[in-house]
């Protein structure tokens, strides 16, 4: 009503705008306050009260359609939280095959070696765990839920224990590049034991890979000869 679109008047909306969008009530939704101010500013200078009201309607109308949507098809997100699953499956399974293909060479890595072997596992592991908690939330109410409650259960369970997998291979990264590097006075394994250890981390990284979906009934335990490798060290 008192700007006229030119270079100063945008920039003075854009920085009030801009304020307004870090309005916590608004939530994600504040994203959109610059947007509506410099549309409101440039199309609708000609008649401002008529294009905000027309443009508040538009708002108001895609919402209930939004709402409408929703409410008739809930979303349930089940195949992007298996897509995430599957992500931490591989990276596990990738870093077992990192550690064991170390261990097979003449002599032990050194640690830039071994810190070239590394996988970033928490981030992927937060990622899953976050889809997961997503389509857990999204499963609450919705009324489409309950034809794929077999579904949401395994892939809780499968969530769970990959977890723990996750832990467990977390651990064997931490303590094979802290004992078993080509300075260690002493190593873990040695010559002897690092091929069979190294045949474990390959199996169990089979073993991962097996699982294909989150309807599987359970998770392989780690081989026996990884456990002994593990005693062991």
């Amino acid at each position: 009503a008192f700007l006229d679109p030119g270079a100063l008047s945008i920039a003075v909306v854009v920085c009030l705008a801009t304020l307004g969008a870090g309005w916590s009530r608004l939530g994600e939704m504040g994203a959109y306050v610059t947007t509506t101010a410099l549309f409101v500013l440039v199309i609708g200078s000609g008649d401002p009260g008529d294009f905000v009201g027309a443009y508040a309607g538009l708002v108001v109308a895609g919402a209930l359609v939004g709402i409408g949507v929703n409410f008739l098809f809930p979303p349930l997100p089940l195949s992007p939280s298996d897509v995430a699953l599957d992500g931490l499956r591989d990276t596990l399974a990738d870093q077992l095959d990192s550690l064991a293909d170390g261990l097979r060479g003449d002599r032990p890595p050194t640690a830039q070696e071994w810190d070239d072997r590394r996988f970033a596992i928490r981030p992927v592991l937060e990622k899953s765990r976050a889809a997961v908690a997503y389509a857990g939330e999204a499963s609450k109410g919705n009324w489409h839920a309950r034809r794929y409650s077999a579904w949401s259960v395994a892939q809780a369970r499968r969530s769970v224990m990959l977890e723990k997998h996750a832990n467990l291979v977390d651990h064997l990264t931490n303590l094979l590049t802290e004992t078993e590097t080509q300075t260690a006075r002493d190593p873990a394994l040695g010559p002897d034991l690092r091929p069979p250890a190294a045949d474990a981390l390959g199996e169990y990284a089979a073993a991962l890979r097996a699982l294909e979906v989150s309807t599987d009934d359970s998770i392989p335990d780690p081989p026996t000869a990884l456990a002994d490798a593990v005693d062991e060290l």
